[in-house]
């Protein structure tokens, strides 16, 4: 594959996340190797499902917006923004109707059949938490 088709891959899988599709999961092979998520979700596609499902059900209007989308070889790096609106229950936290937009950088390794198969996330966990009010603003 090349550079257009991994964009094209990236693009459809923000499209579908973004419709809270399950076959958002479909872009990894099985087995895809996950890291940089808290350490209470599994290093897998099974861990990732989970904590998705959960922003999706707090966050019903959640969505990602790429920022800027960059591809070497066989590696696509994406500045993305997150936002949404805080309206249930996620990973302890009570919904406080707070808007969220944070930014992550997310790197995504694919395989010779054009699936991700391996992906490392950065999000800005203070801001997250600011925003949604658990957490005093940095001074």
């Amino acid at each position: 594959m090349g550079t257009q088709a991994y964009k094209d891959a990236v693009k459809l899988a923000v499209d579908r996340w973004n419709a809270h599709d399950e076959r958002y999961f479909e872009a990894y092979t099985e087995d895809a190797s996950m890291h940089g998520f808290p350490a209470t979700v599994p290093p897998t596609v099974e861990g990732i499902r989970a904590l998705f499902g959960a922003m999706w059900a707090a966050f019903p209007d959640i969505r990602v917006e790429i920022e800027h989308l960059l591809v070497e070889d066989d590696i696509a790096t994406a500045h993305i923004r997150i936002l949404g609106t805080h309206e249930g229950e996620f990973m302890g936290a009570a919904p406080t109707g707070n808007r969220i937009d944070v930014d992550a950088i997310t790197l995504l390794r694919f395989g010779p059949e054009g699936k991700i198969v391996e992906r490392w996330n950065r999000m800005d966990e203070v801001a997250l938490m600011t925003q949604l009010g658990l957490m005093p603003a940095p001074a």
